[in-house]
């Protein structure tokens, strides 16, 4: 695993259908203005895509600064989303909640969760062993 600096002004795949822009942070604060994240994390997302028929998949969140990550209920101190390892992705149109969660477990994301409402999946790249995030 790599993690590497891109600036918020810059526009870049990560894979074929995961685009730096879909990483940036979400927050409105004008000194966030790089996104952290993980090479690997755009081989899993095409793996995915790939298992799931390649529908396309919203990203919700990807790379987070400090100050937003502590602003959202539940966020962890030690979350990947801080470190550009994690994604949270929406559940496609016409897939079922819990077929999409197989397949994200089928891909090897090293941590992953279904939101209690079904309307995301939670990924991650942490090392493994890394039960913190």
């Amino acid at each position: 695993m790599t993690t590497r600096v891109a600036l918020r002004t810059e526009k870049f795949q990560l894979s074929e259908h995961l685009s730096i822009q879909e990483m940036h942070c979400h927050c409105l604060n004008p000194f966030c203005n790089i996104t952290l994240y993980d090479d690997e994390l755009g081989k899993y997302f095409e793996h995915l895509r790939f298992i799931i028929g390649n529908i396309p998949i919203r990203i919700n969140s990807g790379f987070r600064c400090a100050a937003h990550n502590m602003q959202l209920p539940n966020s962890s101190m030690r979350s990947q989303h801080l470190v550009g390892r994690a994604i949270d992705m929406g559940i496609p149109l016409g897939v079922d909640a819990n077929v999409f969660y197989n397949a994200v477990k089928r891909v090897g994301f090293t941590f992953h969760y279904l939101s209690k409402d079904n309307d995301f999946v939670h990924a991650d790249i942490r090392p493994k062993g890394d039960i913190h995030g």
